[in-house]
């Protein structure tokens, strides 16, 4: 090591083995720290099979949501064909078609099925009918679901008294 004056500033010169020098410089340094080409193919392989696990998930949950979104409108469907049945008189109820459609099921996607018989009568005149509406429908697995409602209807309606 030797020291250089010359006026008010000084200079030292530092002499290192060449190997040594460029074994400690920053930007050596800085490649020692990072991350292996293996370790950064590890690391992509698990986030790859992360995202698409949630993917696979995310497609379950929408055709969950779908499928109740078509038993949800059975329901409506069905509950709209008994308060259709609550306006019909005594007589247009003890003859009623076995099957019926949605008007506003534009697809054709239920099919509707509905069937009567007699749950208490007065000798032999019937006064009061079970009904029972059914709807059908194929779900977004290709099964055939059903999903139904039972209604009594009484001869003199709600308020009828014997």
């Amino acid at each position: 090591m030797s020291k250089m004056t010359s006026g008010s500033t000084r200079l030292t010169v530092v002499s290192l083995p060449i190997g040594r020098i460029a074994a400690e410089t920053p930007f050596r340094r800085r490649c020692q720290e990072g991350y292996t080409l293996v370790e950064t193919m590890i690391s992509s392989v698990i986030l790859a099979l992360a995202i698409l696990s949630s993917m696979g998930v995310l497609s379950q949950c929408a055709t969950y949501i779908a499928d109740m979104r078509l038993r949800s409108r059975s329901a409506q469907i069905l509950q709209q064909q008994i308060e259709n049945m609550r306006l019909l008189s005594w007589t247009s109820l003890q003859s009623l078609p076995s099957t019926f459609s949605d008007p506003t099921d534009t697809n054709n996607m239920y099919t509707g099925a509905i069937s009567s018989s007699t749950y208490q009568s007065y000798g032999t005149t019937a006064t009061v009918l079970r009904v029972t509406v059914q709807a059908t429908w194929t779900n977004m697995h290709n099964r055939v679901m059903t999903n139904s409602m039972t209604s009594l209807f009484s001869q003199g309606g709600i308020n009828y008294a014997y």
